[in-house]
């Protein structure tokens, strides 16, 4: 294909993509998706394919300001001001975090369930796991452990339903990167070359 303008009620704040789909969150808090929508990946209520943005309607008569997302291979997690995350499409692997008798996939935002003294700062997406920065400075994972992505035992945990603290941070990260198959934590005060 060729490149072609989008446009959307407000100037962009964060842009995520998956494999096929791609969420906008404005300055306003509005949040837009676009894309492939298989099994609800873009929380639009439905699962029929948009080729142009097109507003999370369900978020915005929530009241629920969006701040950021991620995306990973056919789900995305939405990102509130109020440190909440919402998910949204397949929950192959565990991906969406709602626990192991979730649904396999849901079109609408769902929030998350995470303790009273936990909330969100940062959100980043695998193919199928996240991993997330609580506002006190924890690292929690969730999804496919296949690899051992989620820190867990692969043997008696290949899949982590729900948000959990990771095991081998015994210090707070100050920069996670996400792949697809992996997360990378940086630990320690020593500065970065």
């Amino acid at each position: 294909g060729s490149a072609r303008a989008l446009s959307v009620a407000a100037p962009a704040r964060r842009v995520a993509v998956g494999s096929k789909h791609a969420i906008i969150v404005t300055e306003t808090g509005a949040v837009y998706g676009m894309g492939w929508n298989l099994y609800g990946t873009l929380g639009l209520g439905h699962c029929e394919d948009v080729d142009s943005p097109t507003l999370i309607s369900s978020l915005e008569r929530a009241g629920v300001d969006v701040v950021d997302a991620c995306c990973g291979s056919n789900f995305s997690i939405l990102l509130s001001s109020t440190g909440d995350a919402y998910a949204c499409g397949s929950n192959t692997d565990g991906a969406l975090g709602l626990g192991p008798n979730a649904p396999p996939s849901t079109s609408t935002p769902t929030l998350i369930d995470v303790p009273d003294d936990v909330s969100w700062r940062r959100l980043r997406c695998g193919a199928s796991h996240v991993v997330a920065t609580s506002t006190s400075g924890a690292l929690y994972l969730w999804g496919s452990n296949a690899h051992g992505q989620c820190d867990a035992d692969v043997t008696t945990h290949p899949i982590v339903h729900a948000p959990t603290r990771a095991r081998s941070f015994a210090e707070h990260p100050s920069k996670v990167v996400v792949g697809r198959w992996h997360a990378t934590a940086v630990v320690g005060n020593r500065p970065i070359p």
